[in-house]
Protein backbone atom coordinates (compact mmCIF):
# COMPACT_ATOMS: atom_id res chain seq x y z
CA UNK A 1 0.00 0.00 0.00
CA UNK A 2 2.56 2.83 0.64
CA UNK A 3 5.85 2.67 -1.28
CA UNK A 4 7.18 5.56 0.26
CA UNK A 5 7.27 8.03 3.71
CA UNK A 6 9.26 11.14 3.40
CA UNK A 7 9.51 15.09 4.21
CA UNK A 8 7.27 17.10 2.60
CA UNK A 9 7.63 20.64 1.23
CA UNK A 10 6.22 23.61 0.66
CA UNK A 11 5.96 22.58 -2.78
CA UNK A 12 3.26 19.87 -1.08
CA UNK A 13 1.12 22.34 -0.05
CA UNK A 14 -1.64 22.21 -2.64
CA UNK A 15 -1.92 18.53 -2.96
CA UNK A 16 -2.02 18.02 1.42
CA UNK A 17 -4.91 20.35 1.66
CA UNK A 18 -6.80 19.09 -1.21
CA UNK A 19 -6.14 15.30 0.35
CA UNK A 20 -6.92 16.19 4.15
CA UNK A 21 -9.66 19.04 3.69
CA UNK A 22 -12.89 17.22 4.03
CA UNK A 23 -10.97 14.41 6.35
CA UNK A 24 -13.17 14.04 9.48
CA UNK A 25 -10.13 15.14 11.44
CA UNK A 26 -10.26 18.51 9.85
CA UNK A 27 -14.03 18.55 10.74
CA UNK A 28 -13.42 17.82 14.46
CA UNK A 29 -11.19 20.52 14.66
CA UNK A 30 -13.32 23.00 12.80
CA UNK A 31 -10.92 23.38 9.54
CA UNK A 32 -7.54 23.73 11.73
CA UNK A 33 -5.95 20.60 10.36
CA UNK A 34 -4.90 22.90 7.71
CA UNK A 35 -3.49 25.33 9.38
CA UNK A 36 -1.56 23.23 10.94
CA UNK A 37 -0.19 21.42 7.92
CA UNK A 38 0.93 25.16 6.62
CA UNK A 39 3.08 25.37 10.09
CA UNK A 40 4.33 21.79 9.22
CA UNK A 41 5.47 22.55 6.29
CA UNK A 42 6.67 25.90 7.02
CA UNK A 43 8.85 24.40 9.94
CA UNK A 44 10.21 21.07 7.57
CA UNK A 45 8.66 19.02 10.11
CA UNK A 46 5.37 17.83 7.64
CA UNK A 47 6.01 13.82 6.58
CA UNK A 48 4.04 12.07 4.37
CA UNK A 49 3.13 8.50 3.40
CA UNK A 50 2.74 7.79 -0.23
CA UNK A 51 1.55 5.03 -2.15
CA UNK A 52 3.59 3.55 -5.13
CA UNK A 53 1.02 5.84 -7.35
CA UNK A 54 2.41 8.89 -5.51
CA UNK A 55 -1.18 9.13 -3.76
CA UNK A 56 -0.55 11.25 -0.23
CA UNK A 57 -2.17 9.04 1.86
CA UNK A 58 -1.27 10.11 5.20
CA UNK A 59 0.93 12.49 6.90
CA UNK A 60 2.53 13.30 9.93
CA UNK A 61 4.03 16.67 11.63
CA UNK A 62 6.55 15.66 13.98
CA UNK A 63 8.46 18.59 16.12
CA UNK A 64 11.51 16.96 17.15
CA UNK A 65 11.48 18.68 20.03
CA UNK A 66 7.98 19.68 21.17
CA UNK A 67 7.23 18.33 24.34
CA UNK A 68 9.18 19.94 26.71
CA UNK A 69 12.07 20.86 24.25
CA UNK A 70 13.01 17.99 25.19
CA UNK A 71 10.86 14.68 23.18
CA UNK A 72 9.45 14.32 20.13
CA UNK A 73 5.80 15.78 19.99
CA UNK A 74 3.25 13.96 17.11
CA UNK A 75 1.67 17.32 16.65
CA UNK A 76 -0.41 15.84 14.18
CA UNK A 77 -1.39 12.68 12.45
CA UNK A 78 -3.95 12.00 9.97
CA UNK A 79 -4.96 9.00 7.34
CA UNK A 80 -7.14 9.64 4.31
CA UNK A 81 -10.53 8.64 5.67
CA UNK A 82 -10.66 6.34 2.82
CA UNK A 83 -7.66 4.37 3.52
CA UNK A 84 -8.54 4.52 7.88
CA UNK A 85 -8.78 0.86 9.53
CA UNK A 86 -6.00 -0.48 6.79
CA UNK A 87 -2.95 -0.08 9.35
CA UNK A 88 -1.59 2.89 8.33
CA UNK A 89 -2.27 4.76 11.38
CA UNK A 90 -0.20 1.71 13.18
CA UNK A 91 2.75 1.99 10.50
CA UNK A 92 3.33 5.57 10.46
CA UNK A 93 3.55 5.64 14.26
CA UNK A 94 6.02 2.92 13.68
CA UNK A 95 8.00 5.32 11.54
CA UNK A 96 7.86 7.84 14.18
CA UNK A 97 9.28 5.92 17.14
CA UNK A 98 11.78 4.97 14.88
CA UNK A 99 12.52 8.50 14.05
CA UNK A 100 12.59 8.85 17.87
CA UNK A 101 14.85 6.24 18.12
CA UNK A 102 17.50 7.53 16.27
CA UNK A 103 16.91 10.88 17.50
CA UNK A 104 18.62 8.40 20.78
CA UNK A 105 15.09 9.76 22.38
CA UNK A 106 13.80 7.75 25.60
CA UNK A 107 10.20 8.97 25.04
CA UNK A 108 7.82 10.01 22.50
CA UNK A 109 4.81 11.62 22.58
CA UNK A 110 1.32 13.19 21.53
CA UNK A 111 -2.00 14.35 22.24
CA UNK A 112 -5.64 12.79 21.04
CA UNK A 113 -8.86 14.51 21.20
CA UNK A 114 -11.29 12.71 24.32
CA UNK A 115 -13.85 12.08 20.44
CA UNK A 116 -11.18 10.05 19.17
CA UNK A 117 -11.77 6.87 20.67
CA UNK A 118 -10.35 4.78 17.86
CA UNK A 119 -7.04 6.33 17.84
CA UNK A 120 -6.60 6.80 21.55
CA UNK A 121 -7.59 2.70 21.68
CA UNK A 122 -4.72 2.61 18.66
CA UNK A 123 -2.09 4.02 20.25
CA UNK A 124 -2.90 2.48 23.68
CA UNK A 125 -2.18 -0.72 21.48
CA UNK A 126 0.88 0.03 20.54
CA UNK A 127 2.04 1.19 24.39
CA UNK A 128 1.12 4.50 24.75
CA UNK A 129 0.45 5.71 28.11
CA UNK A 130 -2.38 8.20 29.27
CA UNK A 131 -0.39 10.68 31.76
CA UNK A 132 -2.27 13.44 31.52
CA UNK A 133 -5.88 15.06 30.26
CA UNK A 134 -6.20 18.56 29.45
CA UNK A 135 -10.42 20.01 28.63
CA UNK A 136 -11.04 22.49 26.10
CA UNK A 137 -6.85 22.11 25.70
CA UNK A 138 -7.09 24.07 22.00
CA UNK A 139 -11.12 23.40 21.26
CA UNK A 140 -13.86 24.20 23.28
CA UNK A 141 -15.68 20.76 24.56
CA UNK A 142 -12.51 18.84 23.24
CA UNK A 143 -10.44 17.32 25.83
CA UNK A 144 -7.19 16.10 24.77
CA UNK A 145 -5.32 13.22 26.16
CA UNK A 146 -1.93 13.84 26.67
CA UNK A 147 -0.29 10.03 25.93
CA UNK A 148 3.97 9.16 26.19
CA UNK A 149 5.52 6.01 25.27
CA UNK A 150 8.72 4.99 26.39
CA UNK A 151 11.48 3.93 23.83
CA UNK A 152 13.19 0.20 24.54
Amino acid sequence: MISEVKKLSVDDLDECVATFKDASLNQAYAGQVIDWIKTGLSHNELWGALTNTGELIGIMWIEEKGFFHEYPYLALICVKDSYQGKGLGTFLLSIYEAIGRALNKKKITLMVGDFNVNAKRLYESVGYQEIGKVPSAYMPNIAEFIMLKELD
